[in-house]
């Protein structure tokens, strides 16, 4: 009938769709910014500090199982503890400045200025940025 879909379920459905497509991309990787039991059954998570020039810590833990040269082993023996995570789904309204930030590096995904309803992300969550498995 020719009528555009109204603005916020346009935009949810974009967010859903940029958090879908950043964890295809750490599904691939092989490990994702979430801590996982995902490197021969020991928790690594996506650093991309393992490629710099110097690696962050000396790259310990870095080519976490052999997986990816970004996937980082934390949190038991030698390692470092693991990162701290949030979830990117649901009402940003309310996530603190370092979870928007967080958010936003690792998922692409930022509160726009006008989303400060809950009813905007009443059935928007997605498993897809809450800790789900990479591989």
């Amino acid at each position: 009938n020719g009528r555009r879909q109204p603005r916020q379920p346009r935009l949810r459905n974009r967010i859903r769709q940029v958090v879908a497509k950043k964890v295809a991309y750490y599904k691939e990787v092989g490990c994702a910014p979430t801590p996982q039991a995902v490197c021969d059954g020991q928790l690594c998570f996506f650093d991309k500090t393992c490629l710099a020039e110097v690696p962050r810590n000396g790259g310990l833990g870095c080519w976490a199982a052999g997986i990816s040269g970004v996937c980082r082993f934390c949190g038991f023996g030698a390692y470092e503890a693991c990162p701290k995570w949030y979830d990117c789904t649901g009402p940003c309204h309310a996530w603190a400045p370092e979870h928007s930030a967080w958010c936003r590096e690792n998922y692409g995904v930022h509160c726009p200025r006008f989303m400060h309803h809950v009813e905007f992300w009443d059935s928007s969550a997605s498993p897809a940025a809450t800790g789900e498995a990479a591989a």
